[in-house]
């Protein structure tokens, strides 16, 4: 009866694990160092969907005050020509011959402005930066309740370990009390109430 009572409490399924420890576990799995409270936090803060999209939202935001703050800089403008001519001028100075004018000639011009002063751009980055500031607190915010998130699991999950080993030991040392109520019993030291209280601790512990 006893390796029966066993048996059946092997095939019992396990205490539901929380799926972000779900994700986490796979990437310590070929480590041998066990997966501490900092170490789930910063796994999840390096690799969940939701800490890496906080992070690309906040470069965005960067780069559109940087988009806006770039009208406030000098704008530089270069523009190239080539010309191709139908002869060369040649001229002697002296003994040397000189060329004045050649067939293929390149010319570059370079223009530069710059905007003393833009009210309506000035409101503008003033609304963006306030923007950015927004975008990357509730970035921050995201991180931080993901990280509560993963160490209510962790906390979760490790209370539940915890309590699963307890109760192995507890139906451990209810089948030892009952086969010793039983030797007992049989050597006539006890009488069958103890064995009886010993069946019920043991069957007890196994649905415990």
């Amino acid at each position: 009866m006893a390796e029966n009572s066993r048996s059946r409490r092997a095939r019992r399924p396990g205490a539901a694990v929380p799926v972000l420890l779900l994700l986490l576990v796979p990437m310590l799995s070929a480590q041998d160092q066990p997966l501490t409270l900092d170490k789930a936090v910063t796994l999840a803060l390096e690799r969940n969907e939701r800490s890496l999209a906080t992070r690309e939202s906040e470069a965005a935001a960067n780069a559109r005050v940087a988009q806006a703050r770039s009208f406030f800089l000098p704008t530089v403008t270069s523009t190239g020509t080539y010309t191709r001519r139908a002869y060369e001028t040649r001229r002697i100075v002296g003994e040397t011959e000189v060329i004045i004018q050649r067939y293929n000639a390149l010319s570059e011009t370079i223009a530069l402005s710059q905007t003393l002063f833009d009210a309506r751009s000035l409101t503008s980055l003033a609304a963006i930066r306030a923007q950015r500031n927004a975008d990357v607190a509730a970035a921050v915010e995201s991180r931080r309740q993901l990280a509560f998130e993963v160490s209510q699991a962790f906390l979760a999950t490790l209370g539940t370990s915890q309590v699963r080993e307890a109760s192995a030991r507890r139906f451990a040392f209810a089948g030892q009390n009952l086969e010793a109520a039983k030797a007992r019993f049989a050597a006539g030291l006890a009488s069958v109430n103890d064995v009886t209280r010993a069946e019920l601790e043991y069957a007890t512990a196994e649905v415990g």
